[in-house]
């Protein structure tokens, strides 16, 4: 396949995720999403020769009213590019901290020479991931939809909701995401929608942010509730990351403990998502732990040593997993 093709095949297999007809007109806006870098031809002539080349070639199928559709090879192959993108995604922000708004533009140029060997590779160093950095699913990782997801321009007024998927082919957009939090696993609550206006208005944490309306059908919310559905992982034994911000975050907003709290919580498989969690003591901070985001919250304190406290700290992973964990640390009375 030569790259204009694989990225064809990209460009038709987003076009279909997002539900819509692959016809001409909504190739062309899809394909004029694709990096610069990547000399993508999108007039007209252009367009109509690639997709006369593809079809030879029996990667899709064009029916009678000119719609395209991706043939069995074509899907498999169209599947294939779609995991190297998404895993180049992760890679560059999980290992390298590219910022959000730079990843697309990175992994169209890592997506090509991704061999099946580096790939494998790849996939183990990150723990088989199931979403890219924007929540988009990785083929083959055993992503399941979450139920009840809507997208936001058809999102409830003032319910609680927790960001599935956002765009990441405009790099602007990303931006301005990321500046306002609007990020997968974030919680936000629809505070106005005015398509006579052409906005969204969401509540954020303790801010507001405004999105165009032609914007919000492609950013996928689920239900805050999707959380209760999976168990409470037993036990999970913090990274560094994970220690090293709870320890930074004590110590910038509290520099004494709180009063004693005696507090008896059991780790234990059987407990179920978020209404199986005790109401938090407080709420440390909305924060990223192995790039995932989440407000971090302090469910339990005990003081069973002299001169120490353990905290209990629980959040919601991306995959809607309510995780815990126990960190000791040296107070001062």
């Amino acid at each position: 396949l030569t790259q204009a093709m694989e990225n064809y095949l990209l460009s038709i297999y987003v076009v279909q995720e997002r539900g819509l007809r692959v016809t001409n007109p909504n190739l062309v806006e899809q394909l004029r999403r694709v990096p610069a870098s990547e000399n993508l031809g999108t007039s007209l002539p252009a367009v109509s020769g690639m997709l006369r080349r593809m079809e030879k070639e029996n990667l899709i199928r064009l029916s009678d009213t000119r719609e395209i559709d991706l043939t069995s090879k074509g899907r498999q192959l169209a599947e294939s590019m779609i995991r190297k993108h998404r895993l180049a995604a992760r890679l560059v922000v999980d290992l390298l901290d590219v910022p959000l708004h730079e990843v697309d533009a990175e992994a169209h140029m890592l997506e090509h020479a991704l061999s099946e060997t580096l790939e494998k590779r790849i996939q183990d160093r990150l723990g088989q991931p199931k979403t890219d950095p924007f929540g988009q699913p990785i083929p083959g990782n055993g992503y399941k939809e979450p139920r009840n997801v809507v997208t936001l321009d058809k999102a409830k007024i003032g319910k609680v909701m927790i960001v599935d998927r956002i765009p990441e082919d405009d790099a602007k957009l990303v931006a301005y995401l990321y500046e306002n939090g609007i990020l997968p696993g974030v919680e936000v609550v629809i505070s106005d929608v005015a398509p006579y206006r052409g906005v969204v208005t969401l509540s954020v944490g303790d801010g507001l942010a405004v999105l165009g309306y032609n914007l919000s059908s492609e950013i996928r919310l689920r239900p805050a509730d999707s959380c209760d559905q999976i168990r409470l992982k037993r036990t999970l034994v913090p990274s560094k990351s994970i220690f090293s911000e709870i320890l930074r975050l004590l110590s910038l907003r509290y520099h004494r403990v709180m009063l004693p709290v005696f507090f008896s919580y059991v780790l234990a498989s059987g407990i179920q998502g978020r209404r199986g969690l005790p109401r938090p003591i407080f709420e440390l901070a909305f924060c990223r732990f192995d790039n995932v985001y989440s407000t971090l919250f302090c469910i339990g304190i005990r003081f069973p040593p002299p001169s120490t406290c353990t905290y209990i700290f629980a959040w919601c992973d991306g995959s809607s997993t309510w995780c815990a964990t126990q960190t000791r640390i040296p107070f001062v009375v």
